[in-house]
């Protein structure tokens, strides 16, 4: 990595750790915790829309899927929420797998419809299943510490935003990436396999989701189809 961008970043980094001794405020912490969430969903997001070329309407299916993983484990079988936070990224990723074999074939807003239609049939599955509380919803054991949402989701967006960058804009992997968005029948000729280098960026893209739905999902303590 070029050493300006790493020595912004180490800056930044800094401040946004020290935030939380200097604002005090219950409310505007969390509103920060939120912009950081967001910030790493749209960085995640871009993986794939970004990179590939490919708009995904289905992001938020992954982290409805790392929220409800989340909440299950911690509230039906015990499991602590490291354990359950990672579970959520790993099923995320492993839904991304099996939804990207079909979908990706797609181009274009045929991929995006099908993306949309993923993310409406995970939300009807949350609907009808009584595991998930149904419209009702799924409420997680509180843990009022907002400072620790903070950094949890700091941490996970800062360390996504690394690893995306070292993959992405310093490793082979983002040329191969950008020369299928560029022209995918060149990316053939000069090898490359397309279909699996796509799986790859949409697991890629999927398994952050996951995790941050996992830890917004203890932080909020209350989670339904609507709020995911």
């Amino acid at each position: 990595m070029p050493r300006k961008p790493i020595l912004w970043a180490l800056g930044l980094t800094v401040c946004l750790a020290a935030v939380p001794l200097v604002v005090h405020d219950t409310f505007y912490l969390r509103v920060l915790t939120e912009a950081i969430m967001w910030i790493g969903l749209a960085i995640s997001w871009d993986v794939l829309a970004g990179y590939t070329g490919y708009l995904n309407f289905g992001h938020g299916a992954f982290f409805g899927l790392g929220a409800y993983t989340t909440a299950l484990l911690m509230v039906k079988a015990g499991w602590p929420f490291p354990a359950g936070v990672a579970a959520g990224g790993v099923l995320a990723a492993v839904a991304a797998l099996l939804a990207g074999i079909p979908t990706l074939r797609l181009k274009g807003a045929y991929f995006a419809i099908a993306t949309w239609a993923l993310a409406r049939a995970v939300q009807q599955i949350a609907l009808i299943l009584n595991v998930t509380g149904g419209p009702d919803g799924m409420r997680l054991p509180p843990f009022l510490h907002p400072e620790f949402f903070y950094y949890a989701m700091l941490a996970v967006t800062g360390a996504v935003f690394v690893i995306l960058w070292i993959l992405l804009e310093s490793a082979p992997f983002g040329l191969k990436l950008k020369a299928i968005r560029e022209n995918e029948e060149g990316a053939m000729a000069l090898g490359l396999n397309p279909a699996r280098i796509k799986i790859q960026a949409f697991i890629l893209s999927a398994c952050p989701a996951g995790i941050l739905g996992g830890i917004y999902a203890y932080w909020i303590t209350y989670i339904d189809p609507a709020s995911t």
